[in-house]
This record gives structure tokens, C-alpha cells and sequence, in this order.
């Protein structure tokens, strides 16, 4: 027998401790030494070769003791060519490598050819040659001893001026100025204050893939049935029902809808009362209603139901996608379309059931912002309510604007609702529905308390407001920048349901 190396005599030496300290163990714990968590069986990370029992047994243990989340392993050099490279200082597991890199001919021990001739060789010619294993030692790393874990987190440093002493206008410890930026490897992004409007335009990660789900899913024409939980479409593609543990979640046939109306005093153009804000300056973009279609009835996607629909006003069309899932979440992505850069609005809306009034959300704030009013807001997660993002003007109008938005969490009905982003969006919530801002906010002369408050959440989810500008002082309406970008904007929503 060929004598082990150094490296496989250290390798022996580790993996012999692994299997010792987890009997030793299993004593104090009901004799469970392997995997108590219930992890899936170890495998290489994204995909690789199969891993044999006793391997698959040493990084088990590994994982257990070091309190990994997953049995997930890659090898060093590949997490480093995924940009997912290993943290320092961190200590690896040794892993038993077979290379079969060269076959011998079985009639023959003098002919050896290596895997590449093997490998062009017919079937027929295979079966003359039998392989020569040469055994390695491979280190792998647990994925959660890459940068995997972090690469979809956003992480913001905040940098600010607090009073050191009390005065007569503020306490000690009140703010000056502050800022934050964005800590990541992508030095473009990490190098854009999160004050600067075009941060908001920036990448911020992925919605993780939803694996193998148990349970199944039941079409029942427009119907989509899983365990819990029920999503039924109308004829024109709306949601005309959504339930999940008996709760409705969004009011019959309310959306998603078209949406392209803003009603603000800066959109007036000549400051006159019939100076276009009555009528809304852009009637087809500004539309608070639009045309719905199914373009596809639910279809079976594997073990998931995907439903396509469209919502426009005549001239510019916003493509919905969704994917339904067995446990009751809701992919829904959109393709938004915009024509003209006088657009005041590009987005959907949508009317969640009564009782939703807790609202947390990770985007700018907590005050309203816009594309061009922004810089004295912070990225954070803020709680409030849906009454709470009311704001009192003497003139009401459109209001209560957040920008990019990554992840909002609506309750108080008895079921959760967290909505997750990927893309550019902003959004905004209140009682109160556009129709009630349609009138010239300039000369109009109503006010908060003329206003009907309804029980539904009235939500818009924008791809773009254009800038709010100081025209009504004579200024400039909006500056290039903050028009609305013309071309399609895709951004997908993923709504998980859950019991509170």
C-alpha cells in the first residue's frame, strides 16, 4: 500500500477528531452525532460532483460544529472566480479527491493514455481501458465562510455632526448634518452618497431562488388554489380575490390598475386656474384608471402557476408576470413602459384589505422624498402607519413618496404581508384615493378635513415620479434629469403572506 502523504496523514488526523468529539457528544444528547438540524445532505456549491458517503459524513460534522447554516461547500478557487471569494482567516475542511486522470488498457499496463484521448475515444474503444485513480486532498469551504452570505446585503455606514453640549435650541446629541454611504465591492456604487438622487437608480440585490416546495397547487379555471391560500383572476386579468388563511389580502378587483396620475401645485404652468392642473397636463399618462387584459390564464410552470396580464392607458402598456408558488408566495414581475419624458408618473396601484394599517418598510425616509427631493433622507427600515404617512397641507395632493424602496411589511389584520423588491421602485400608502386630488390644488380651496377616508390601503408602486421641480414659484418645471425615462423598466415584487 502506497504510504499517505503529509497532507492525507493531516487530513486523517482532522477528520478522525471531527468523528470523535461528535460521539463523545452524542452521549449528553439523546445519541444524536450527525446533522440534528435536519440539513440537506451535503453537496458542492452552486453544483459539482457527487459527494461519497464518507465525505459527505466529515462535512456534515464539520458543519455542526462550527454552526453552519447549510451543508452547502465550495472550493476556494471557485467561490474567488464567482466573486464570492473566502473570508480571511478562515480554516477549511479537508475533503477525500479522487482524479481520474489516467486510463490504462487492460491488456496492455504499457499503454496509458490520459482523460482527454480517453474521452474521444468510441464507447466500444472505452471498454478496453479501466481508469487510474490518484488520490488528493481538496480543502473546501463552507459557503457561509464566503461572501455568498453577504454578496445580496446591503450594508450603509452613516456619517454625522451631533452638538456636543445642550444649547438653547437643541439637546446634546442633535444632528447637524449627516450622511451614509453604501459599503460593497462594487466601487461604483460604494462611491455614490446615498444623499445623491441617482443612488436610488443602483442595483441592490436579487430575490433568491425559491427551491423544491411541498404541497401543490390547483388551477380551477381563473383560480389558483394551494393549501391555504387562494388567488383568483377576473376576466380582465385583475386579481379579482386573494386570500391566504381565510384573510383577504387586496380588495375585489382593485388592482394592479395603471396609474399614471400625480396632481401637485408645481405642475401648474401658468399659475392661472385654468392653467392645465384641473384638467391633469398629460390625460393619457395621467390616467388613475387604465385598460386590463389576461393575456394568459393560469398555467402550470412545474410545480408553480405563472399568470400574465397587462394594464395601459392607450398608449403606453405595463406587462405583469406572475409566478404563483406552493406555499402561498406571489412573484409579480413588471415590464413598465413609458413613452414621454412629460410623464408625471409610471407606475401601478393596487388596494390592500382593510386593517393593514402597520407598516414597515426599508427604503428612504421617514419623511416623504421624491427623485429630486431626497437628500436629507435616510436609507433605513422605519415603522409607522398608513394614517401616519398622511400629510397635513393646506392644499391637499398627491403626497407621502419613498424612495427606493427594497422591502415593505404591511399588518394588523390578522396576516402579514411582506413585499420584497428587486429593481428601482418607490412607493407610497394612504386611505384617501386619487380621485379625491383631482381638482386644481392651486384654486381649488379644499382642504384635509374635505377629504373621505376610506378603510382600504391605497398603494402606489412607482418606477418613476418625475421631479416635483418650482414651477409654481416661476421656476424651472423639472430639471433633464428627473424627467422620466423613456423605454421599458422592469422591477419584480415578491409578496409572501403569513399568520400573525
Amino acid at each position: 500500500m502506497k504510504e499517505k502523504s503529509a497532507q492525507e496523514k493531516n487530513a486523517a488526523e482532522r477528520q478522525v477528531s471531527l468523528i470523535t468529539d461528535a460521539l463523545s457528544k452524542a452521549a449528553g444528547n439523546n445519541g444524536v452525532w450527525l446533522n440534528e438540524e435536519g440539513k440537506q445532505y451535503p453537496r458542492f456549491y452552486p453544483k459539482g460532483a457527487a459527494v461519497s458517503p464518507f465525505n459527505a459524513m466529515v462535512l456534515g460534522l464539520n458543519s455542526d460544529k462550527i454552526g453552519y447554516a447549510t451543508n452547502l461547500y465550495t472550493l476556494f478557487s471557485e467561490a474567488k472566480k464567482r466573486d464570492e471569494a473566502v473570508m480571511a482567516h478562515e480554516r477549511g475542511v479537508p475533503f477525500n479527491w479522487y482524479a481520474w486522470n489516467k486510463y490504462v488498457n487492460r491488456h496492455n499496463p504499457e499503454d496509458i493514455i490520459d482523460r482527454k484521448d480517453y474521452q474521444e475515444l468510441s464507447a466500444t474503444d472505452q471498454t478496453q481501458y479501466k481508469g487510474i485513480h490518484n488520490r488528493e486532498i481538496r480543502v473546501l469551504f463552507n459557503i457561509d465562510q464566503t461572501m455568498l452570505p453577504l454578496k445580496d446585503k446591503e450594508y450603509v455606514v452613516e456619517l454625522s455632526l451631533n452638538l456636543k453640549n445642550n444649547v438653547s435650541w437643541a439637546k446634546k446629541g442633535y444632528s447637524m448634518v449627516a450622511t451614509q454611504f453604501k459599503l460593497g465591492a462594487d466601487a461604483a456604487i460604494a462611491s455614490i452618497p446615498v444623499a445623491d438622487p441617482t443612488f436610488v437608480e443602483q442595483p441592490h440585490g436579487t430575490l433568491p431562488v425559491i427551491g423544491k416546495l411541498k404541497g401543490k397547487l390547483k388551477i380551477e379555471g381563473r383560480k389558483v388554489v394551494g393549501n391555504n391560500f387562494a388567488i383568483c383572476f377576473a376576466e380582465n386579468g385583475t386579481i379579482a380575490n386573494w386570500t391566504f388563511n381565510g384573510k383577504q389580502i387586496v380588495m375585489p378587483e382593485a388592482g394592479p390598475d395603471f396609474n399614471g396620475f400625480r396632481r401637485i401645485a408645481n405642475d401648474n404652468i401658468s399659475l392661472g386656474a385654468t392653467g392645465g392642473v384641473a384638467e391633469n397636463e398629460n390625460k393619457e399618462e395621467g390616467a388613475i384608471s387604465g385598460q386590463k387584459h389576461l393575456v394568459k390564464a393560469p398555467t402550470k410552470q412545474g410545480k408553480n402557476v405563472v399568470v400574465e396580464t397587462t394594464v395601459g392607458n392607450g398608449k403606453d402598456t405595463h406587462a405583469i408576470v406572475y409566478t404563483i408558488y406552493p406555499n402561498g408566495v406571489v412573484d409579480m414581475k413588471v415590464t413598465f413602459e413609458n413613452s414621454s419624458v412629460d410623464t408625471r408618473r409610471v407606475g401601478i396601484t393596487m388596494q390592500f384589505a382593510p386593517g393593514m394599517e402597520n407598516v414597515e418598510y426599508y427604503a428612504k425616509g421617514p419623511w416623504s422624498n421624491y427623485i429630486d427631493r431626497q437628500r436629507s433622507q435616510m436609507l433605513g427600515r422605519y415603522t409607522t402607519t398608513v394614517d401616519g404617512m398622511f400629510e397635513e397641507q393646506s392644499a391637499p395632493q398627491t403626497m407621502g413618496d419613498r424612495q427606493g424602496l427594497r422591502n415593505l411589511k404591511l399588518s394588523g389584520n390578522g396576516t402579514s404581508l411582506d413585499i420584497t423588491v428587486e429593481g428601482m421602485l418607490a412607493f407610497s400608502l394612504s386611505h384617501v384615493d386619487d380621485q379625491q386630488f383631482n381638482y386644481d390644488v392651486f384654486y381649488g380651496g379644499k382642504h384635509p378635513y374635505d377629504l373621505t377616508r376610506s378603510p382600504q390601503v391605497f398603494a402606489h408602486f412607482d418606477i418613476w415620479q418625475r421631479g416635483i421641480g418650482n414651477h409654481s414659484c416661476g421656476g424651472d418645471s423639472c430639471l433633464p434629469q428627473y424627467q422620466v425615462p423613456t423605454g421599458k423598466h422592469v422591477v419584480t415584487m415578491r409578496f409572501a403572506p403569513k399568520a400573525e
